[in-house]
Formats: structure tokens, C-alpha cells, sequence
């Protein structure tokens, strides 16, 4: 579609303006696994929160996909009318914004939907965001030797070879469900995400023991004999941030258990268990049982502890073999690295102690940032030292790891939250974000660390019990 570039403004803020809420994203997407391309129908239901906003913004990476058509479309009960749009801008990669100038009055509290058509393409760039990776360290390493730009032409040129083994997931912490759709990928911005994608027979028959995971519970998977694709149908989301939103696919095997509820919880349904599955290498079948067990008496802990029980309907604990962080606290389907997630064995027992507690982070953020989210990534402590400090608080109360954990707490924690505090890029627990690309500097020992430390000081004052009761208020 034909658009214009629009200079953006100096000292522009980083935050979407207000003027349109998003409610609900319906994403129908159909993968091609000979090229690493997608198409995408996007439908965004969205409330107009003033009279008479003069254009509707959102964040976009434009060199990841293109928007074939943009319609916009008033979805009130008595009439689908089309929106008068005078103009669109799209603007390059560093502003990463999308600009629907309106021509014709909207009132506060109407409904509308915009509807999408995309293009796009994913890429190995980087080890997180819209990216794809294999689990056979060869060929692995054969991707790692090109340059970022041959990649996808190394892929295209022998795809048969490479197909079967290819696991492609979304990473969207902190801005990066902007790169698979436009969208408002703000934090506070929270909507229902609904999912569907589409794959050819072919690659799902090829691709032994073929898995697909999203937030939401699977449905259905069911072949179209015309068109050869069989679509993945997935339920809608919780209510949530666009940076849980994920998807992963390839190949995986899958360990499972049942998780049996303290308390009844009316949000997600009348039974009182949800399912609990881990996602693992092909190669590595038997060295999820760490996180199965861990994974469910913390997800049990947690919703007694806050009187407030895990409310989705399943928990996925999904592993990578070449991700940029030990683990990614996606609503209902936690992605982690292999290493993060995986014991066997012959492994020493500091690694299970490890993967103790990074299933006890994650986990505890299904409350500390999933359900309770902060406004704007200055807060991002409050996600992550929370997170950590509960690492310590769960498993001294769980009994899962024969270690001291408060002892390992002051060399861990303290120790390094001190050493970052004197260094020279120390900063604010809370600092302040103005570019979305500086939100990731801020992924760092301050806030994980030192952050973590400040709420041990606070939980030592005022006690457990008057923790414990202002974390349920919380």
C-alpha cells in the first residue's frame, strides 16, 4: 500500500499517545517453511479513549514485514462503517511508528477494528525477538559462520536439509512483538490475543515429533485437503502485555503432569487442576523432570502464598537451544534456554540447583509482572527484583535445593548489587526510559540485583507475616 515518511519530532516520547486502547488482536498467520516467510490477517479491535483524536499511532518494524492493505472499520452494534483515513505514514526503522492520519470525527468510548494484511519475513539476527534456530550444534554453527544477511539465503538454498530440524519462536521482551505485526507494544497497553497459524502438510509430516505452542490452550489442529495447510487454532489469551505474547514451533517431546489447586479458582474453570507440560530436545527426552517437579510445587506455592491462584487454564514450559536469556515469563507458556530448564544426570548438582531457581523466577512472575505489570519499563524492578527476591523466600520454604539459600543469596545477590552500585554505569533501581532501544541496558544487576537486596532489607524489617500480607494487597 502506498504510504509517506513523516520527519519525527524532536524530542519525541517514547510512549504511544492514549487516544486508542487496544482490546483484543485476532492473528491468523500462515508460515512457509521453504523461504521463512509469513502472510498475517490482522484484525485489531480497538476503543477510542478521546473525542475527536486526529490520528491512530502504533509501533511497527518496517524492515520485517509490509502492510499489503490497512482498513479501518467502526464495529458499534448498528453500523460496520469504514473510517475515513486522509493519510498514512510509515516511518523507518529507527522510529518504529506507524501514523494513521483520521479524516472524520471519532467520539469517545466508539469501537473499532483495523484490519491488516502482512508480508513479512523472519530472520536470524539475533537470539531473541522473531528468530528462528536448530537444535544439531552443526548446523547451528554453519548459521552462526555467515554473515546476518546470507542466512536466509543458506536456508533457502537447502531448506529439505535444514526444515527438520528449525525451531522458530517469538521472544517479544521488551519491544519485539512489534516486529512480527504493527501494534501498541506497550507494556500498559494490555489486550486478549487470539492465534492461529498455518503450516504446509509437508513440513508438519517431515518434522518428527512436530510441536506448535502459544499462550493460549491448543484447540484444534486440523488439515484443509485444498489448500494443503494444517492450521494450529489456539484460545484466546488472559487479558495481558504484547511482550508475553509467544509462539514456538519444531520439534519437541513433551513430558506432562497435573497441577491440583489450594483454592477454587472461578477465572479459569470449574475443575479444581490445570495441566502442566515441559517441552524438550528430541536428544534429551528424559532430563525434564527437575523442571516438571519444580514447576509445579512453585506454581502451587505461589498461589497459596499470595491467595491468589494461578488463573490460566495450562502452563508450557518451553526450551531453546540458542535464546538470549535464561527465561522469558510468557503467560502460560514460560520459554527458557535448554540450559535454563534441562537436567541430566551426569550433570553436577549446582546446575539442578540452577535450574531450581530459574523455574522459581519464572514462575513467580506469572504474579510479578504478568498479572500485576508496571506502567512503563522504569519500573521493570518491580517485575524483576520481586521475581528474585521470591527465588530465595520459595525454595528456603520448599525445601527443593540442599543448599543455605540466604548464603547463597548475600554471594549471588548482595554481593553483586554492591559491586554494580560502585561501578560506573550504576544508576536509580527506578530510571528512567526515554528510547524503547534503551530499555534492554536496563536488563541489569542494578535492577535484578540490587533491586532484589533493597526488598530483603524491607522484607527483614517489617517481617514475613506483614510481607506476605502486603504482597496478597499487592
Amino acid at each position: 500500500m502506498k504510504a509517506e515518511t513523516k520527519e519525527p519530532k524532536e524530542n519525541k516520547s517514547a510512549r504511544l499517545p492514549k487516544a486508542f486502547l487496544p482490546e483484543r488482536y485476532e492473528i491468523d498467520m500462515i508460515f512457509d517453511h521453504k523461504t521463512l516467510k509469513y502472510d498475517a490477517e490482522v484484525n485489531i479491535d480497538i476503543l477510542v479513549n478521546e473525542d475527536s483524536p486526529k490520528e491512530l499511532v502504533l509501533n511497527a518494524l518496517l524492515n520485517r514485514y509490509s502492510i499489503e492493505a490497512l482498513s479501518l472499520i467502526k464495529t458499534d452494534e448498528n453500523t460496520k462503517e469504514e473510517v475515513e483515513i486522509a493519510k498514512t505514514f510509515m516511518n523507518d526503522e529507527e522510529d518504529e511508528r506507524i501514523y494513521i492520519v483520521l479524516d472524520q470525527d471519532l467520539k469517545k468510548d466508539e469501537k473499532l477494528q483495523l484490519k491488516l494484511k502482512i508480508k513479512g519475513k523472519i530472520l536470524y539476527e539475533k537470539t531473541y525477538g522473531l528468530y528462528y534456530c536448530f537444535w544439531d550444534p552443526e548446523i547451528q554453527q554453519a548459521f552462526d559462520a555467515k554473515p546476518v544477511e546470507d542466512r536466509n539465503r543458506l536456508y533457502e538454498r537447502d531448506w529439505r536439509k535444514y526444515s527438520k530440524d528449525l525451531i522458530v519462536s517469538l521472544t517479544a521482551e521488551s519491544a519485539e512483538f512489534r516486529s512480527l505485526i504493527p501494534s501498541f507494544d506497550e507494556p500498559n497497553f494490555k489486550a486478549v490475543f487470539s492465534f492461529n497459524i498455518s503450516f504446509q502438510r509437508e513440513y508438519v509430516e517431515s518434522t518428527p515429533d512436530f510441536q506448535c505452542m502459544s499462550n493460549g490452550e491448543l484447540l484444534d489442529s486440523s488439515l484443509d485437503e485444498q489448500t494443503g495447510l494444517i492450521t494450529y487454532e489456539f484460545a484466546d489469551s488472559k487479558k495481558m502485555s504484547s511482550y508475553l505474547f509467544t509462539f514456538v514451533f519444531g520439534s519437541y517431546h513433551i513430558e506432562e503432569t497435573f497441577v491440583l489447586d489450594v483454592l477454587p479458582v472461578k477465572e479459569r474453570r470449574n475443575d479444581n487442576h490445570f495441566r502442566l507440560r515441559v517441552y524438550l530436545p528430541p536428544d534429551r527426552k528424559e532430563d525434564g523432570e527437575t523442571s516438571l517437579r519444580v514447576g509445579r510445587i512453585a506454581l502451587k506455592y505461589f498461589g497459596k502464598y499470595f491467595n491468589y491462584q494461578y488463573y490460566h487454564p495450562k502452563m508450557d514450559m518451553v526450551c531453546l537451544p540458542n535464546f538470549d536469556s535464561r527465561g522469558l515469563e510468557c503467560l502460560g507458556c514460560i520459554v527458557f534456554h535448554n540450559m535454563a530448564m534441562l537436567y541430566g544426570k551426569d550433570q553436577a548438582y549446582n546446575d539442578k540447583v540452577d535450574v531450581t531457581f530459574t523455574i522459581c523466577h519464572e514462575t513467580s512472575h506469572m504474579w510479578f509482572g504478568d498479572l500485576v505489570t508496571m506502567d512503563w519499563w522504569n519500573d521493570l524492578w518491580l517485575n524483576e527484583a520481586f521475581a528474585r527476591i521470591f527465588e530465595y523466600i520459595s525454595l528456603e520454604q520448599m525445601h527443593l535445593v540442599k543448599i543455605d539459600v540466604w548464603e547463597r543469596f548475600v554471594k549471588n545477590i548482595f554481593t553483586v548489587g554492591l559491586e554494580a552500585d560502585e561501578g560506573a554505569e550504576n544508576h536509580p533501581i527506578n530510571v528512567k526510559v526515554p528510547s524503547v532501544r534503551e530499555i534492554d541496558t536496563i536488563f541489569d544487576n542494578i535492577t535484578y540485583q540490587k533491586g532484589g537486596a533493597v526488598i530483603r532489607m524491607l522484607l527483614n524489617y517489617v517481617g514475613y507475616d506483614a510481607f506476605k500480607e502486603a504482597m496478597r494487597l499487592y
